[in-house]
């Protein structure tokens, strides 16, 4: 996995501007939702974006190499935020061979698990909740011609209803007609915002929908 870009900078790189908790949310609800194994880096959960690190503190020989074209991969290898309070947001008592990061400490895991509202406990959730569903975890997968803004999707598994799974990858509202849909029932406890009644989908920015559909 040497060639990853590494933890959090898959965020930052679907963000048209800076990297916010509803983005965040809905990239780990369609990860979580696609066949195969999720694999989420520490930090993804706390929606960090990627780092700016000063040209004196480069560790990564690429970035120093390649500066400023390239500012190597230390921007998403900084020290995980775990107290906003603590000397170094808690990561050491020592002295990290990375800064952390400004803007991470106002997502520090200890503000973030007092927030019911969170990236992390959105994260907590939807795993849990993915674990109801082995349509998701172990089912085939089928996608849809949406208009481009969406991703649209389903899972199916034998002797289960198939889930139906459509996200809206924009910080715009989005209205079309997905006539997969029509008829399909609504899943709760996914935590997105969205609907979809006869076949007509609606999603607020960063939005989703789940539900299931019998005879897929």
């Amino acid at each position: 996995m040497a060639g990853l870009p590494g933890r959090w900078a898959t965020t930052t790189r679907w963000a048209a501007g800076a990297v916010t908790p509803a983005l965040s949310k809905l990239v780990l609800a369609m990860q979580l939702s696609l066949k195969g194994t999720p694999c989420l880096y520490q930090g993804d959960e706390l929606a960090l974006p990627e780092a700016d690190v000063p040209f004196e503190l480069l560790q990564d020989p690429y970035g120093i190499t390649f500066w400023p074209e390239f500012k190597g991969r230390d921007g998403c290898r900084t020290p995980m935020p775990w107290n906003s309070e603590a000397p170094h947001a808690g990561f050491t008592t020592g002295t990290p061979w990375l800064p952390v990061a400004e803007p991470h400490k106002a997502l520090a895991a200890d503000l973030q698990d007092k927030d019911p509202q969170s990236t992390l406990n959105f994260a907590r959730n939807i795993i849990h909740w993915r674990r109801t569903l082995p349509q998701i975890t172990r089912g085939d997968i089928v996608f849809f011609d949406v208009p481009e803004q969406a991703l649209a999707l389903r899972r199916d598994l034998a002797g289960h209803p198939s889930v139906l799974a459509v996200f809206n990858v924009t910080d715009a509202p989005l209205t079309f007609d997905w006539p997969e849909a029509a008829g399909a029932a609504p899943l709760a406890g996914h935590g997105l915002a969205g609907d979809v009644v006869d076949g007509r989908v609606t999603l607020p920015p960063y939005g989703g929908w789940f539900g299931t559909v019998e005879g897929a």
